[in-house]
Order: structure tokens, then C-alpha cells, then sequence
């Protein structure tokens, strides 16, 4: 137990790091490609719509193909040889998804309001200072903390609920992975839509909330007595009803979010004369993972507290420590989330203020250029 303690953690800080040294760059192009309040939340829009088409259709490839439960293959999810494959299939299609957008991108990155300027180590503290000043960004990153800490217990848990609460089978469960297309699909082309109609913040906190009432309303009406008995397909249908909506209202908030960070990085550059979109992406990628670190082993910790039983079978669980699980997540994630949507109020940064950023960085970027072009007048006149 003990190698595999250390194997596991030497891979999974290999997979960190190399999937930020793909992604930091990755995102940080979003604020070069286009300058545009809306044009920004569109294009991030497509970003989170191939993410969820990409991990929705290998997660249902998971259920339905490796890790699923017939006569030749009665373990499962349980399955150890099934997740071989899995990863492998993944690895690959991952491999040409990279490829295929590292190509797509390169050298389209052109919108650079002023040039870029090297600094020693010094300048680089006083800009990173700056930069984590700018009370727009303390507002998402105070409110990434928290959400993001909820989303990894959910995500830690997501499977136990649904195979010991919902007493779902994979085929089931697939179908609710499935759901992740169509929400993505939908938030494509609701988020720039609703975006530009009430701005981004306000559009924000708006599908937050309502995202946050999908996510936990379920479980309290089970524990009422209003939803379907298990093993039915009235329950099947409400859950996908309600993935939908839920997913599709977190994938649109997600999408507004990320379009936000992006418009911090000229309000800094305002600040600073420089521009930190790598420097806001890196911080905002390192936080994500540190809180769904954070939020997953708080789910390990949260079973353990529950005593929910290592290797059980769905419908053989006491339905007491069920019901504990459930009535410490539910209250938890709803805090979170409510924390979450407070802290968000602090962001300041609307279309008005967005273009008057602009504007200045253009003006500025101009006055450089004929100090520029004057000072090689001037050169060009001296006297050999």
C-alpha cells in the first residue's frame, strides 16, 4: 500500500504539472485573440463547450464500454482492468486534441495593445503585488476558493451518491454524464447571449443562484418523500431533467467567469503598463486544483466521518449513514455556493469600464509609438 501511496502521487503531481504547461498558455491566449467585452465570452463559450463534449463523451464511453455491468463483466465500475483501457483511450484522444488546438492557434494571438517588457526578478515581485491587489481579481479568486472547494467534495462524492443513494447503475449513470452535452450545447449559445443582455457580473450571479438550487434540490426531496423510488424510470427522468438544467446553468456561469478574468488583465495593465494574462491564468489554474484537491479529500473525509463501508454494493448500505452523508453535503455545498455568489458582488469591472481601459491602453501604446518614432528622427539627424 505504501508504493502505490507514493506511485499515485508521484504521477498525479507529473499530471498537474504537465496539464499546466499546456493549459496556463492555452487559456492565456483568450485576452490576445480578441480585445471585445462580448466577442471575449463567445469565443471561451466554444472553449467550455468542447471541454464538456470531450469529457462527456469519454465518460460515457466509460460507462457504457469499460466499465460496464453485463453477465461477462459483473464488477462494474469495480472493474480494475477496465480503467486500463480507459485511460489509454483517453491519453490518446487527449494527445490529438492537444495537437490539433496547439496548431489551430499558433502564431494568432496578434491583439497586443502595447509591447512586452522585460523586467528583472524585483519588478516581477512589484508586479505580481499589483496584480493580486486589483480587488476585481481578489473578488474571483475569494469566490473561486470557496466554490471551487464545494465542486471538489462534489466531485469526490458524485459517484457514491449516485450508485449508493440513487442506487444507479453505470448504464444509468452514463445517461446523466450524457446530459453534459446537452447542457453544453445550450450554454454555448445562452451564456454570450445572457452575458451581453444583463453584463457579465450581474448574468454571473444570476445563473449562479439558480445553478446552486438545481444542484442541491434532489437530495432534500428525497429526504421529504418527493422523488420517484429508486430503481425507476421517473427517477432516471427527474435526475436528467434536473442535470440538465444544472449543468447547463454551471457551464454558463463558468463561461461568464472565465471572460471576466479575462477582462481583469487590461484593468491591470492600466495599473501596471503590463500585461499579466499568463500571470492570471497560472494563479487562477493553481487555485482551481489546489481547492478541488482540497474539496476531494474532504470527501474521503467525509466518508470516513460517515463510516460508509469499502466495497459495499449499492442497496446494501444502511440507510442511516446515507442519510448522515447526504445531510452534511447538502448544507456544506449550499454555504459554499452562497459564499461564493457574496464575494462575486466585489467585482467591478462592466462594459463601460472595460472600454475605457481600452481606450487608454490604445492611447497610451500610441503616445509610446511617436516617442519611438521621435527618438529615431532624432537619432537619424545627429552627425555621423
Amino acid at each position: 500500500e505504501h508504493q502505490m501511496f507514493y506511485y499515485l502521487l508521484a504521477m498525479l503531481i507529473a499530471l498537474r504539472l504537465s496539464v499546466s504547461l499546456y493549459e496556463i498558455p492555452s487559456a492565456a491566449l483568450a485576452p490576445e485573440l480578441t480585445p471585445d467585452y462580448d466577442e471575449r465570452t463567445t469565443l471561451l463559450s466554444y472553449r467550455f463547450f468542447f471541454g464538456m463534449m470531450g469529457g462527456g463523451t469519454m465518460a460515457v464511453l466509460a460507462f457504457q464500454v469499460f466499465l460496464r455491468k453485463d453477465a461477462a463483466h459483473p464488477l462494474g465500475v469495480l472493474n480494475r482492468a477496465g480503467y486500463g483501457a480507459y485511460g489509454l483511450t483517453a491519453a490518446v484522444v487527449m494527445l490529438i486534441t492537444i495537437l490539433i488546438s496547439c496548431f489551430g492557434t499558433h502564431g494568432r494571438g496578434m491583439v497586443i495593445t502595447e509591447p512586452r517588457k522585460h523586467s528583472d526578478f524585483a519588478g516581477r515581485i512589484q508586479q505580481i503585488k499589483t496584480t493580486f491587489s486589483n480587488q476585481s481579481l481578489v473578488a474571483l479568486m475569494v469566490a473561486a476558493l470557496i466554490a471551487g472547494t464545494a465542486g471538489g467534495l462534489g466531485a469526490g462524492l458524485s459517484l457514491y451518491i449516485a450508485t449508493y443513494f440513487w442506487e444507479l447503475s453505470p448504464h444509468e449513470i452514463s445517461f446523466l454524464v450524457a446530459s453534459g452535452a446537452i447542457a453544453a450545447v445550450l450554454a454555448v449559445g445562452l451564456a454570450p447571449v445572457v452575458s451581453k443582455r444583463m453584463g457579465k457580473k450581474r448574468a454571473m450571479i444570476t445563473v449562479f443562484i439558480m445553478a446552486m438550487i438545481a444542484d442541491v434540490i434532489p437530495i432534500p426531496l428525497r429526504l421529504v418523500g418527493l422523488m420517484p423510488a429508486n430503481h425507476t424510470r421517473a427517477l432516471l427522468a427527474a435526475l436528467l431533467a434536473d442535470g440538465i438544467v444544472r449543468d447547463t446553468l454551471g457551464v454558463m456561469g463558468f463561461i461568464i467567469v472565465a471572460s471576466m478574468v479575462a477582462d481583469i488583465v487590461e484593468d491591470i495593465a492600466v495599473q501596471t503598463g503590463k500585461r499579466s494574462e499568463g500571470l492570471l491564468f497560472a494563479a487562477n489554474g493553481l487555485l482551481l486544483k489546489w481547492v478541488t484537491a482540497i474539496g476531494t479529500f474532504a470527501s474521503g473525509l467525509l466518508l470516513e466521518f460517515s463510516h460508509f463501508p469499502q466495497g459495499a454494493t449499492p442497496g446494501n448500505v444502511d440507510p442511516l449513514i446515507l442519510r448522515h452523508l447526504v445531510l452534511i453535503f447538502v448544507p456544506f455545498t449550499a454555504c459554499c455556493h452562497a459564499m461564493a455568489i457574496t464575494a462575486l458582488t466585489f467585482y467591478r469591472i462592466d462594459r463601460t469600464t472595460h472600454q475605457h481601459n481600452l481606450d487608454r491602453l490604445r492611447d497610451a501604446a500610441a503616445v509610446a509609438e511617436l516617442v519611438t518614432e521621435k527618438a529615431g528622427e532624432d537619432a537619424a539627424a545627429l552627425p555621423p
